[in-house]
C-alpha cells in the first residue's frame, strides 16, 4: 500500500493523545558580543516562536496526517497555558484539557543561534497530578471514542498506574518515550530509545545479543504486549512476547531530532489502527519519522514532504 492510499485510510481514524502536555518556545537570534560579566556569548533576540510539545507535538503530527486527534492533560493556570489552549484549538476540541492550580504549563526553551541550539531552558514539575484532575481525565476518556491511543509519558505526573488502568484494553495503546519502570506496561507498546533504556537498567547496548537481552528483560520487567527500542541511525529493534525483528531507519537518520519521537508514535498509532502488523506498522513510523520534517528544530511532520517522496 502506498503512503498516499494509507493516509487515505488514516482520514477515518480518530486517536486519543492523553499523558504530558507542553509548549516548545523557539527563540531565534544571533551573537552580537562576548558578555563582560562571564566569558559567555550575548544574543540578540530576533524571534521568538512557540508550538505544542509532548502529547500536543503528537496531536499535531495526527492532524498532519489527516486524522482526528483528540487530547487530555494538564496546564497550569498562566501564559504559556493559554498559548497552549489557542494552538490546541487549531486541530481539535480543548475540553479534554484541564488546570493545575499546583504547577506551571510545562515550558521548555531553545536559544537558537544559526539553527544551532546554543541552550534548553526547562520549567516543569513533576510532582503527580491530584485524584480530582485524574478523575476529570478519566471521565474525558470514558466519555469519548476513539481508535486508538497514545500516552505521553515525559515524567511529569500526569500518567500514573491510575490513568493506565482506565484505559480500554481493547484498543491498541502506544506509550513513551519515557520509562517508568513503577508503571504496569501491561498490553501497551512501549517505545523507547536506545539511551534512555541503557539510563533506566544499566546496560551496554553493543552486540545483537546484548540486544536481544535488554529486550527480553524490558518485556518481562514491565510486562508490556511489544518493545520499539530505536537505536539511532542504526536501526529499530521490535520484540514481542517470542519475537525479535530489526528495522532500518529511513536515510540513515537518526530519530532523536526535536520532537521527532512524537511523529513516530503519531505514525505507529494510525498504521496500527489500519490493521497492520507491528513491524510493518514499525517500518512505515519509521519512513515517516525519518524523511525530510517542516523544521529540523521542531519536529512536525509535513505532510506534502512525505506524498513527495513516496
Amino acid at each position: 500500500m502506498e503512503l498516499k492510499e494509507l493516509f487515505g485510510e488514516f482520514k477515518n481514524k480518530k486517536i486519543l493523545v492523553v499523558g504530558d502536555v507542553s509548549i516548545d518556545e523557539f527563540v531565534y537570534g544571533k551573537i552580537v558580543k562576548i558578555s563582560a560579566e562571564a566569558p559567555v556569548p550575548v544574543i540578540g533576540i530576533e524571534l521568538r516562536a512557540h508550538i505544542l510539545g509532548q502529547a500536543g507535538n503528537v496531536a499535531t503530527n495526527i492532524s498532519a496526517m489527516s486524522a482526528y486527534p483528540l487530547i487530555s492533560g494538564v496546564i497550569g493556570e498562566d501564559d504559556e497555558g493559554k498559548v497552549l489552549m489557542e494552538k490546541l484549538k487549531d486541530i481539535t476540541e480543548i475540553n479534554g484539557i484541564f488546570a493545575d492550580t499546583s504547577r506551571p504549563t510545562t515550558l521548555k526553551t531553545r536559544i537558537m543561534v544559526k539553527n544551532h541550539q546554543m541552550l534548553r531552558i526547562d520549567r516543569e514539575e513533576n510532582h503527580g497530578i491530584s485524584m480530582d484532575l485524574m478523575k476529570k481525565i478519566v471521565g474525558y476518556v470514558n466519555d469519548k471514542d476513539f481508535d486508538g491511543i497514545v500516552v505521553s509519558d515525559y515524567m511529569n505526573g500526569t500518567v500514573t498506574s491510575e490513568l493506565l488502568s482506565n484505559l480500554p484494553t481493547e484498543k491498541p495503546i502506544v506509550i513513551g518515550p519515557k520509562i517508568n519502570t513503577s508503571l504496569d506496561y501491561n498490553n501497551t507498546i512501549l517505545v523507547a530509545n536506545e539511551e534512555k533504556v541503557k539510563g533506566v537498567y544499566g546496560i551496554n547496548i553493543i552486540t545483537e545479543t546484548s540486544i536481544r537481552n535488554i529486550g527480553i528483560k524490558v518485556m518481562s520487567h514491565l510486562g508490556c504486549r511489544n518493545f520499539v527500542m530505536t537505536r539511532g541511525k542504526e536501526d529499530v529493534a521490535v520484540f514481542g512476547e517470542d519475537t525479535f525483528d530489526k528495522v532500518n531507519t529511513y536515510g540513515g537518520e537518526a530519530l532523536n531530532k526535536v520532537g521527532v519521537v512524537d511523529t513516530f508514535m503519531a505514525a505507529l498509532i494510525l498504521s496500527l489502527t489500519s490493521n497492520i502488523d507491528i513491524v510493518k506498522s514499525v517500518e512505515i513510523a519509521n519512513y515517516v519519522s525519518g524523511i525530510k520534517i517542516k523544521d529540523m528544530s521542531m519536529g512536525i511532520m509535513n505532510l506534502k514532504e512525505v506524498m513527495k517522496n513516496d
